[in-house]
């Protein structure tokens, strides 16, 4: 039966993580890659953020029971959400056109032997 050594029962944790994939983090998270997560994830973020408040009108208009001031306000949250969603969309075709014209590809980094990730992984 295998045994395995819990992280704290480890004396020497930097010889436990040799070998790992929790070695290799350092060389595979980069500026670019980082960046392009994280713009990645507010564009997702404000999407799915968008998409809440177009619901949140669509149900503030359905129980506005002919309220025009209800309705006023209902048609005011789903006209900030339509906008929300088209700026979101527009600046990731925006960083999609920057992209291409510079030639930036955040998944093509280069490690500390000088090859790209593509060619390491052959």
């Amino acid at each position: 039966m295998k045994t395995i050594k819990l992280l704290a029962q480890t004396s020497d944790i930097k010889n436990y993580l040799q070998g790992s994939d929790l070695e290799n983090i350092r060389q595979t998270v980069t500026v670019p890659s980082f960046l392009s997560g994280a713009v990645t994830m507010m564009l997702i973020a404000g999407s799915i953020l968008s998409l809440f408040f177009l619901i949140f009108g669509g149900i503030k208009w359905i129980t506005s029971g002919g309220d025009k001031e209800k309705l006023g306000s209902a048609q005011k949250t789903m006209t900030a959400a339509i906008i929300g969603l088209a700026i979101a969309f527009s600046a990731w075709a925006i960083i999609g056109v920057v992209k291409t014209f510079f030639g930036i590809n955040p998944a093509i980094y280069t490690h500390d032997n000088g090859l790209t990730n593509q060619e390491s992984k052959k």
